[in-house]
């Protein structure tokens, strides 16, 4: 006999009670939270500027659009979704978020768009205060600025999706255990419930942020070192923690059985494509982000080793769990973010450092910085837009193809595989970026001569929370990739890079 689905209390119950867990603790030690006037003035600063970036230059307050598992979010906010029981995809307490705002809320479509931009916006404060707490004043302005400078961050911060929320339950729990390390300030016990409520909050609302635990723990440490009275610290601390934990496991079981964590099945294959794609820790990706990373890494680990180690350890392990899942995308290497802030700050800032050292600082501000004029570009881009792009080097020198030339010049079926996802241009079946994972697969697709094209349109160009770009960048990390042709329609506005896929290269 099956046994009964579960009810949508049934599995959002431990988030409902972690929230009332984390207000009733921010109501008691919130001066404790509260960062010196010198800092909080300048950290409230940098928050506003991040909530106007995210509004107007992204530009969240105009352009955005509903896609993928975020508009069934929206569709719950508005009533026309009912609550489910919920897993890794829609998770319960995002449910239960949305469904009680949309409650109270106007169903306007800009409602959701700007309550995530405050979660963002607050993010960007509880980080840089966490750091202020670390290494004082000036890391804690360099690490917020970096945040609220950050391309994907920002991007993320507009999305009713579950990105933005667990890490600002992430920073919050470090802000409390940093508050905690402190031996010269009141350490009350309430903010051990901080702690452990917002932690228990993080994995119920994005499983992998559960490693948000391993700053935290760190820092913890830290305090029970300090502490003059080490066994008073911990009756303070350990029983917000053990509470934290216990909802957290709790919410954690029904995310997981019965069912599957998505991607499942293939971890081999996608941790082989995955592992040393770096394309989604944009714009630290390149040579000289990860030089200026590499350069920081050893300052901040002689500073602070149990912290610099513990975030180090974090985004390496995030990595390596999220490269085997087959969608891996910028929304899981923000996880990475707490790092290259903490790296940059606790460089840029070491006690006895040469003053050129804050230029490692600024120069991180500059590199996050340059970002956001691109991504702002492919924020939900328009038709438009993205025929433009047509129109550059090196797509304006190659040959154009009307639809109906698709399959007797572009891909003639038999001789050319064709990776298309739009019906205008697909075959049937359609197939996708997913295909061509699997190299047996893949291989299996070309024609007799070895021929493979891919129709790259505007979902993997522009930024969404669908998140398609991601598996874009994916194909040219995988295959030896050039440029074709144009498919071009001017009567619908459908355009679309033709690519011919080579050899693989992992």
């Amino acid at each position: 006999m099956e046994a009964e689905p579960l009810s949508p209390w049934q599995t959002g119950w431990p988030a409902m009670l972690a929230l009332v867990a984390l207000i009733g603790g921010l109501a008691r030690a919130w001066r404790s939270l509260l960062p010196p006037r010198s800092s909080l003035l300048p950290l409230l600063g940098i928050a506003l500027l991040a909530l106007l970036l995210r509004l107007f230059v992204i530009p969240a307050w105009d352009r955005h659009l509903y896609d993928g598992h975020e508009a069934e979010y929206w569709d719950i906010f508005r009533g026309a979704r009912a609550l489910d029981r919920g897993g890794t995809v829609l998770y319960p307490s995002m449910q239960w978020l949305w469904w009680s705002l949309g409650r109270v809320l106007p169903h306007a479509e800009r409602v959701p768009v700007l309550i995530s931009t405050l979660f963002g916006a607050a993010s960007v404060l509880a980080l840089g205060a966490a750091i202020e707490r670390v290494w004082g004043r000036n890391a804690g302005l360099l690490a917020a600025g970096l945040v609220a400078l950050h391309p994907v961050h920002a991007a993320w911060s507009s999305s009713a999706y579950n990105v933005v929320l667990p890490w600002l339950f992430g920073a919050l729990a470090l802000l409390a255990a940093a508050s905690l390390s402190r031996p010269e300030a009141p350490r009350p016990a309430a903010l051990g419930l901080v702690m452990g409520a917002s932690l228990a909050l993080v994995v119920a609302t994005r499983l992998e942020s559960g490693l948000w635990v391993l700053p935290c723990l760190a820092l913890s440490a830290q305090g029970v070192v300090r502490a003059p009275e080490r066994g008073c610290w911990l009756r303070q601390v350990l029983p917000g923690l053990l509470l934290g934990a216990g909802l957290g496991i709790a919410a954690l079981v029904p995310l997981l059985f019965p069912g599957e964590v998505p991607g499942a099945g293939e971890r081999g294959l996608a941790l082989s494509a995955n592992l040393l794609l770096f394309a989604s820790y944009a714009p630290f990706d390149t040579a000289a982000g990860a030089a200026l990373l590499l350069l920081c890494l050893p300052v901040v680990l002689w500073r602070s080793p149990l912290f610099g180690g513990s975030l180090l350890l974090m985004a390496l392990g995030n990595h390596l769990v999220l490269a085997s899942f087959d969608d891996m995308g910028d929304r899981h290497a923000l996880l990475a973010l707490p790092l290259f802030a903490a790296l940059l700050a606790g460089a840029a800032t070491a006690p006895g450092a040469p003053r050129a050292a804050l230029l490692l600082g600024l120069a991180g501000l500059g590199l996050s910085a340059s970002g956001l004029p691109q991504l702002a570009s492919r924020y939900y881009a328009s038709d438009q837009a993205w025929l433009e792009q047509l129109e550059q080097p090196p797509w304006s020198e190659l040959p154009r193809y009307r639809l109906a030339q698709v399959p007797t010049a572009v891909a003639p079926p038999g001789q050319c595989g064709w990776i298309a996802e739009d019906h205008r241009v697909a075959r049937e079946p359609a197939l996708s970026h997913f295909n061509l994972l699997d190299p047996v697969e893949a291989e299996s697709l070309r024609g007799p001569d070895g021929c493979l094209r891919w129709c790259a349109d505007k979902q993997d160009w522009q930024w969404s929370s669908r998140g398609v770009r991601d598996r874009a960048a994916r194909i040219h990390h995988l295959y030896e990739t050039s440029p074709v042709a144009v498919v071009w329609d001017a009567d619908s506005g459908y355009g679309c890079q033709v690519w011919q896929l080579g050899a693989r290269r992992r």
